[in-house]
């Protein structure tokens, strides 16, 4: 399954659901931009500030499962996904490689990535590049089973 602004009782809207409707095990993705200032901005003289960009799309992931969490057995998201949904994995996507300046802001996207968990599992949080590295793997062992 695969929807594209897939809207959550007229409040929320996801970017993307990658979904296994037999399995109905969904995942849901927000994309933010991939400017220079979409990870960190301007800060004080030791580090940078969190971004408004990738907070809001921490926010918005947070309000999905908060739907889903309220809302297990509402007929428009059931409908939304075709049935109910027994699992859900969260992302955000945001910003670029080499918009982290430092080592430091390497080591705090990587631990914010490696800590967060949205209803007890693990949110993925990649850059854009890191996106497409894992997109080039996966091809890569795909093509292998042929």
């Amino acid at each position: 399954m695969i929807k594209f602004e897939l809207a959550l009782k007229g409040m929320f809207r996801t970017d993307l659901v990658l979904g296994n409707a037999g399995q109905r095990r969904f995942g849901l993705i927000e994309f933010e931009d991939a400017q220079a200032t979409s990870i960190f901005k301007r800060g004080t003289v030791q580090y940078r500030y969190w971004s408004p960009r990738i907070e809001h799309g921490f926010s918005q992931i947070l309000d999905w499962a908060w739907v889903r969490s309220d809302h297990p057995n509402d007929s428009v998201l059931l409908a939304g996904f075709g049935g109910p949904i027994t699992t859900s994995a969260y992302a955000v996507i945001c910003g670029r490689d080499a918009s982290l300046a430092d080592d430091v802001e390497r080591k705090r996207f990587k631990h914010r990535r490696d800590h967060l968990k949205v209803e007890g599992q693990p949110a993925l949080v990649l850059t854009y590049d890191e996106m497409v590295r894992s997109m080039e793997d996966n091809l890569a062992v795909a093509k292998t089973w042929s």
